[in-house]
């Protein structure tokens, strides 16, 4: 099942997109190129595969790095409040002490988005160029040099 939705969303609908066919053609357009290419096609399946598992690597290097700066912000925040201020004043803190907390959630959120939107960026232009290289006639990215496989 995985395989059919992967085959889907990185062949089939890019076909659709450029012939503009509907499901059952797409998929008959597909499957004539996977017959010519199929060994091809198994390497970019594994390949894929292995890229993916670098992606995941990679993203959770990415979405630590912030992760770890915000703890260490908080627990400075923290023992600051507790040295400095006595206990009925701590109660003072607390507000603004969660909305700079609040603060940091939501960039590092937002951050961690942008830091990680190359990923699947690649995957998307790594299927299209692979399936403009299988087939000429489905070139959708523009000044791409075509290298038949």
């Amino acid at each position: 099942m995985a395989v059919i939705v992967f085959f889907a969303e990185d062949f089939v609908l890019p076909i659709m997109y450029k012939q503009n066919l509907r499901i059952k053609q797409g998929w008959g357009e597909f499957w004539s190129i996977l017959k010519n290419k199929q060994s091809n096609f198994f390497l970019y399946l594994l390949l894929k595969f292995g890229l993916a598992i670098v992606g995941i690597i990679l993203a959770g290097i990415v979405l630590i790095i912030p992760m770890i700066i915000l703890g260490l912000i908080f627990f400075a925040l923290l023992w600051l409040t507790r040295t400095t201020v006595s206990s009925t004043g701590m109660a003072w803190l607390l507000a603004p002490f969660g909305i700079i907390i609040i603060a940091f959630s939501i960039f590092i959120g937002y951050a961690s988005v942008c830091l990680t939107l190359p990923i699947p960026v690649f995957f998307r232009c790594l299927s299209l160029v692979f399936l403009g290289r299988c087939a000429r006639e489905y070139l959708l990215l523009e000044n791409e040099e075509i290298q038949r496989i």
